[in-house]
């Protein structure tokens, strides 16, 4: 593995050849500044994945890094991205989880929505066929003594209120069963 002191070396170099101050680079990595020099005065290593950004910004190859290490900086590396890729899988599982809990909470929405407005239909056909037949009840107690007891429209008016009766108990007892 390339000594820790060698890499901030590389580090350093590239910036400065890039002419890159290091809050600067700091900025471009989304990193602190203290990261940049902790890793340039050999403090710390940048993981695999800030390699690859410090190749990207700094416009060199990332096998500039790891000077005849023998493959050992890779391994160690290659522990850190599946770290990451665990960390992502779980990310997106994170992400799923809340998917399906949002679409059940749009199920649950429109149930509820299509029960009140089952409720609101049915209270509202109740209190219609309620009031038909009272109402009817009630005009015929007003218009029938004032008729005379031969007068056809007397006959006509009791069967239309027993219809409109009979109409509205079958509707408030067999609506939605």
């Amino acid at each position: 593995m390339a000594e820790k002191k060698e890499l901030g070396e590389i580090i350093k170099t590239a910036r400065s050849r890039k002419g890159l101050s290091q809050q600067k680079l700091a900025d471009f990595l989304y990193v602190s500044r203290d990261k940049i020099s902790s890793w340039e005065n050999g403090r710390s290593e940048p993981v695999y994945s800030e390699i690859l950004k410090l190749s990207e910004v700094l416009e060199v190859p990332v096998a500039s890094f790891f000077p005849e290490d023998d493959g050992k900086v890779l391994e160690n590396q290659k522990i850190d991205v599946s770290s990451q890729i665990k960390q992502i899988d779980w990310k997106i599982s994170s992400v799923e989880s809340i998917s399906r809990r949002l679409e059940e909470a749009e199920t649950a929405k429109e149930k509820r929505t299509g029960v009140i407005w089952r409720l609101s239909s049915c209270v509202l056909l109740t209190v219609i066929c309620f009031w038909v037949p009272v109402a009817g009840i009630a005009l015929s107690l007003v218009v029938i003594p004032s008729l005379s007891k031969d007068s056809p429209p007397v006959l006509l008016h009791s069967v239309t209120i027993g219809m409109a009766s009979m109409i509205g108990l079958f509707i408030l007892l067999f609506w939605n069963h």
